[in-house]
């Protein structure tokens, strides 16, 4: 048996102080410890609670939040609890640098709410920029004056047409933008946290491990409100053999701030596992979830998880999954049910090219009194990826792309060259028709000058639907 225990208090103060000009724009963002994410596919925003995600404030702009814009075409939902914090800027952290085609192909609308569960969408019309920060893509909304205060505010992304890149999600962030009424301006923020942990660990047997590990948070952020937050897991894990192996679990997470009433989450799980050849892996889980709001039941989740991975030859790889999700409101009685299909593989026709197949299905059920007219949607998407390496410099890349319910395919393709150690070029290109008719092309030239300066250079060009438009940029960073 194990036992393990701390007591950690921390305070940090820190004086900024910006040198922006008389009128420049100073960014004081807002403690992700008084928030609480949430996300999810639906394509009625005007309606529905989402499930949290709290991945989408962990301070990891790097990872994936488990938010996908890009390639899955789903409408995605993305929301904070702002607890009437003033704010008029979010910035969307994404995985990777995009390309010009690819923003202009994404289209952003937002909401605000007092329940989380009915929308509406915000009076004022945000200006959206792309900026590009240590090699990733920001997305940054900036809303007109005044400051906004609201209790829920909704990002939804949405593609215009097939999208052959993946683009997740990993951060979001907002805070009050400021002009600068001096050359010089600075600004205080200090934070206090107590954390306090506690870990038990039992293992009766070499197949049983027993656990409990308990959190207790207390923040005090300046400015921004003071919250405190208790989370308990308890989890039993039985492993017989490589055939199975078993994890059950509760885990429970109370949050309270000095405005909102206490918030309590309490999820069920069971997962099992399977590895019965050394060429064959299988997974399979269950989470039911339960919201609280005060002592009122506010939403219920379920989902349902399954994985397969073979090795079928050498060469020759196929997986299989399928994800269950429903998520209801008991205020509103209202839910939404999301299943989806993925099958894949990957061939390795030479060590110089390889191929990919996959298969999406989506379909999305919504039941209730707020979602009587709405009947649904079922869609099918299928892909082919082609990458050859004929060199270490030079790479190639194609894919199709077909989407049954809106009848879209999309080809793209393009070439990566580095033409020296410090020299690199990348051209891309798509095409797509049926419902949107576009044409893209991207150029891309990265230059270290030197060990500290380095230029980018990147020229777009859009056809959609009969109208086009160029895109330019050019960068110069310097590093020390």
């Amino acid at each position: 048996m194990t036992v393990a225990g701390a007591y950690q208090v921390s305070y940090d103060q820190s004086d900024v102080e910006t040198r922006v000009g008389a009128g420049g724009e100073i960014f004081i963002p807002i403690s992700r410890f008084t928030l609480e994410a949430y996300s999810g596919a639906d394509d009625t925003p005007l309606e529905g609670a989402l499930p949290v995600n709290n991945l989408l404030l962990d301070g990891n702009i790097s990872d994936p939040a488990g938010v996908e814009i890009g390639q899955s075409g789903l409408v995605q939902n993305m929301a904070l609890l702002m607890s009437f914090q003033a704010f008029n800027r979010m910035r969307i952290y994404l995985d990777k640098e995009i390309s010009l085609s690819t923003q202009a192909l994404l289209s952003w609308s937002f909401f605000t709410s007092d329940n989380g569960v009915n929308w509406v969408p915000l009076d004022q019309i945000p200006q959206i920029t792309y900026v590009l920060e240590n090699g990733q893509t920001v997305v940054v909304v900036d809303i007109p004056a005044p400051l906004l205060e609201v209790r829920y505010f909704k990002a939804v992304a949405e593609r215009s047409a097939i999208i052959t890149e993946s683009v997740s999600v990993t951060e979001l962030e907002v805070g009050e933008v400021r002009l600068a009424t001096s050359d010089v301006e600075t600004y205080r923020n200090t934070f206090l946290d107590r954390k306090a942990t506690l870990s038990l660990t039992y293992s009766p047997s070499d197949s049983w491990r027993l656990s409990y590990n308990l959190r207790h948070f207390l923040r005090q952020p300046d400015p921004g409100r003071d919250s405190t937050e208790l989370n308990q897991a308890i989890s039993a894990a039985y492993t017989l053999n490589r055939y199975l192996g078993t994890v059950v679990g509760i885990n429970q997470t109370e949050k309270k701030n000095s405005l909102e009433s206490r918030r309590l989450g309490r999820a069920y799980s069971l997962a099992v596992t399977s590895s019965p050849l050394d060429s064959l892996d299988a997974s399979a889980g269950y989470t039911h979830t339960d919201n609280y709001i005060g002592n009122i039941k506010d939403t219920l989740q379920d989902s349902l998880n399954g994985y397969v991975s073979a090795v079928i030859f050498p060469d020759l790889t196929a997986r299989i999954s399928v994800n269950w999700d429903k998520n209801r409101s008991e205020t509103a009685l209202y839910s939404t049910t999301t299943t989806t299909w993925r099958v894949d593989s990957t061939a390795r026709m030479s060590p110089k090219w390889t191929l990919d197949l996959t298969y999406n299905r989506i379909t999305t059920q919504q039941d209730g009194s707020i979602s009587s007219d709405y009947e649904g949607s079922d869609t099918s998407t299928y892909g082919t990826k082609i990458n050859y390496r004929p060199s270490d410099i030079l790479l190639f890349l194609s894919e199709v792309t077909y989407e049954e319910y809106s009848g879209d395919t999309a080809v793209a393709g393009s070439v990566s060259w580095k033409a020296t150690s410090k020299i690199q070029a990348m051209a891309h290109f798509s095409l797509g028709w049926e419902e949107t008719n576009y044409k893209t092309v991207d150029l891309q030239v990265f230059w270290s000058l030197s060990q500290y300066i380095s230029l980018r250079a990147l020229c777009g060009y859009l056809v959609e639907d009969g109208a086009n438009s160029w895109n330019t940029s050019t960068s110069l960073s310097a590093n020390f």
